[in-house]
């Protein structure tokens, strides 16, 4: 899954270092966690865990973000306990000196496309914080709609 600036691919145990590196923004440090792992895990052991469930089968399925042979970011699609069969929750970031080019937009967009083969019916939600203009500007141009009566403090989106 490639554009002409990046690609995404599933994640290895090679890409732990880089991703632990670029996640040392505080925004990823605080928002970076799993409903299955305990929020004071170390980074690299929760990255670990991330790498080995892309070969179980398809509950989670993480990426890393690549551009001219450089780890820049991550993402993930992952099943939820949502009623909907079929959801799938997708979260991302962007190592700080990343942002703001569109790689983020581009890389999510192969994220989806990927899932959408892995899981043809799959439905995408995801949760951004109201202060997170840059991450709602992403969801919007991927096509998320917002969920009406959402939590305000930390509205949800939903991609059809």
């Amino acid at each position: 899954m490639t554009t002409t600036r990046v690609t995404a691919r599933l994640m290895t145990e090679a890409d732990i270092p880089a991703l632990v590196a670029l996640a040392q923004a505080p925004d990823i440090q605080k928002e970076f966690y799993t409903h299955s792992q305990p929020r004071d895990m170390p980074l690299d052991q929760r990255l670990k865990i991330l790498a080995e469930e892309n070969h179980m089968g398809g509950f989670v399925f993480s990426y890393a973000f690549e551009k001219d042979g450089q780890v820049v970011g991550y993402g993930s699609a992952h099943a939820t306990m949502n009623p909907i069969v079929g959801t799938r929750w997708i979260s991302y970031w962007m190592g700080e000196q990343h942002r703001g080019q569109g790689l983020c937009r581009e890389a999510m967009q192969q994220v989806m496309s990927d899932m959408r083969i892995r899981r043809p019916q799959a439905i995408f939600r995801t949760a951004a914080a109201p202060e997170n203009t840059a991450s709602i500007k992403i969801l919007e141009r991927l096509g998320f709609m917002l969920v009406p009566d959402s939590n305000p403090y930390r509205p949800e989106f939903v991609h059809p």
